[in-house]
């Protein structure tokens, strides 16, 4: 069992599992205050495209008329059935299987002294303390045990929580405050997050496994570095197609080491003795412990943690030379074939029976609208044309013309939901979402990534997962727990 603390990040040091219900309205909170114009109950019914770039939206408020809406860029947060990656066929790549099911709920009751996270026989656990006094329990098995579980809910997940030390003891201790939430629908895959017109952002660009419980954290870091590209953009610092790719490229950099290192666990692989020797030195080692867990929080960059060096400097020549002997000893460990379940499901859902994901607009002529996924009715935001503080003069930009019916794009069945939007830098609206601290996209793009793909004796290249992806609080359309 390892113990330890979050590493400090900009003056932070712990995580927090906070409900959407309670995190969405800071947000939208926060993007009032900074000067957002909040509208309530918008629809977001179609994209407007004019020579194959996206121009616009046009929607309606809840029993009002249909208006249009132009705009210099459209972002698409729509979660990871995202209609504006549809309606615009955004690529994906880096895809992989579902390879986990999960189920959460919340309890009373449960004393913590903290989060907890358990692995064992092919089952993965986390619990954290959320709002309100409540705990969130999440529980993942392998896809292929999906139907199994299904069968019994409440009494597989309280048995699978009876093999995690004393936690079982500690929750039925407790009174389960809501109903349990089941879902195999657990997407991984990268989208091309921009185009003409366009881009993605959060689990609309990209989506992994919950095991980890990265995605909002992954959806601000992403939000900040599209934010920047824009202001780049629209600010005049380079060629808005540019600054994109550039967020493309430092997004994925970012993301992928964690990605792969994510679809590993959630395959429920036998621990290999590499594994075994890191964990062993970490029982003993309280700094490298907490460093490692700010590798799950993201806190430490995993490319960083997994450096040649560093893993010498925790397990020592007596640890590679128990690996090498291991390699020396066994056979090469072969990589399965997705479950046929995983195939049938995805077939199904390529056929339209996938449930359609919240898709929400921002009215008023402004040259950036955000869609942002959500549950009931969250307000949708647009952006103030005021420069800010300290900010150059705005350039002059010509007021889009409007778009004709004919460049209109379907968007499928129209959703209602919360977006916000902040402004450009010495220029027009620019996305406004809170994330946390990252550079420039600029500078990130220049940084090569510093990923250990090689070293001797190929005791990286064991350590590192293959290719292949989850975030705590697994959802069926929506969560309403952040991890």
């Amino acid at each position: 069992m390892l113990q330890g603390h979050y590493p400090a990040f900009d003056g932070v040091d712990a995580l927090y599992s906070p409900r959407r219900t309670v995190l969405d309205h800071i947000l939208v909170d926060a993007a009032r205050s900074a000067g957002a114009e909040v509208r309530e109950n918008f629809t977001v019914d179609e994209l407007m495209m004019s020579d194959g770039r996206v121009t616009g939206i046009r929607g309606h408020l809840q029993g009002g008329t249909t208006v249009t809406e132009t705009a210099g860029i459209v972002v698409g947060a729509d979660g990871k059935h995202s209609k504006i990656a549809e309606a615009v066929a955004a690529g994906t790549y880096h895809t992989q299987p579902a390879r986990s099911m999960a189920c959460y709920t919340y309890w009373e009751g449960v004393p913590l002294g903290g989060g907890e996270m358990y692995g064992r026989d092919r089952r993965a656990v986390g619990v954290w303390p959320t709002n309100d006094g409540l705990a969130i329990t999440s529980i993942a098995w392998p896809i292929a045990e999906y139907d199994e579980f299904r069968a019994d809910v409440e009494g597989n997940a309280l048995r699978t929580l009876d093999l995690m030390g004393d936690l079982g003891e500690r929750v039925r201790g407790g009174t389960r405050g809501e109903r349990f939430r089941l879902t195999r629908d657990l997407p991984s895959h990268f989208r091309t997050p921009h185009g003409p017109g366009w881009a993605l952002v959060g689990d609309a660009g990209l989506v992994m496994d919950p095991l980890t419980g990265r995605g909002i954290g992954d959806a601000f870091r992403d939000a900040e570095l599209l934010a920047h590209a824009i202001d780049a953009g629209l600010g005049g610092d380079q060629p808005l197609d540019e600054a994109l790719a550039c967020y493309q490229r430092a997004r994925d950099q970012q993301a992928l080491p964690m990605y792969e290192f994510t679809t590993e666990l959630a395959s429920f692989p036998p621990p290999r003795p590499e594994q075994q020797v890191l964990f062993t030195a970490l029982a003993g080692n309280q700094t490298e412990t907490d460093r490692f867990l700010g590798v799950i929080t993201g806190a430490v960059p995993f490319a960083d943690y997994m450096n040649p060096r560093n893993l010498r400097n925790i397990i020592g020549v007596r640890g590679f030379a128990k690996i090498l002997w291991s390699k020396l000893r066994r056979p090469p460990i072969k990589q399965l074939p997705p479950e046929p379940v995983v195939a049938a499901r995805e077939q199904r859902e390529e056929d339209g029976s996938r449930r359609s994901g919240a898709l929400h607009g921002v009215t008023r002529t402004t040259p950036l609208l955000l869609a942002s996924p959500g549950s009931g009715r969250l307000p949708v935001v647009s952006a103030s044309q005021r420069p800010g503080p300290g900010s150059p003069p705005a350039r002059a930009r010509p007021r889009p013309a409007a778009v004709p019916r004919l460049g209109a794009r379907p968007l499928g069945s129209a959703q209602t939901g919360c977006s916000f939007i902040g402004r450009s830098r010495g220029g027009p609206g620019v996305a406004g979402v809170c994330g946390s601290s990252s550079s420039r996209c600029g500078a990130g793009c220049r940084a090569a990534a510093d990923r250990a793909t090689s070293f001797s004796w190929s005791i990286v290249e064991s350590l590192r997962p293959s290719r292949s992806r989850l975030a705590l609080g697994p959802h069926q359309g929506r969560s309403d727990q952040a991890a």
